[in-house]
C-alpha cells in the first residue's frame, strides 16, 4: 500500500463521517433540537479540516516527489 492510497482511505473514512453528522444533523433540525445541531456542525467543521490537512500532506508529499 503506497503512502497516497493510505491518503486516500483516510479521506474516505472522514468523508463517510462528516456524512453521518449530516445526517444527524438533519434529524436534529427538523427535531428542533438545535444543541444537537450546533454540535453536529462542530463536528463536521473539525471534519473540513482534517480534510484539508490531508490535501496539504499529500501536496507536500507530490512536491518532494518532484510531480508538481
Amino acid at each position: 500500500m503506497t503512502y497516497l492510497e493510505i491518503l486516500g482511505w483516510a479521506r474516505k473514512g472522514l468523508h463517510a463521517e462528516k456524512e453521518n453528522y449530516r445526517q444527524m444533523q438533519e434529524k436534529a433540525l427538523s427535531g428542533q433540537a438545535m444543541d444537537i445541531a450546533r454540535h453536529c456542525q462542530e463536528r463536521i467543521d473539525d471534519l473540513d479540516v482534517r480534510l484539508a490537512t490531508l490535501d496539504e500532506i499529500e501536496d507536500l508529499h507530490n512536491r518532494k516527489r518532484g510531480r508538481i
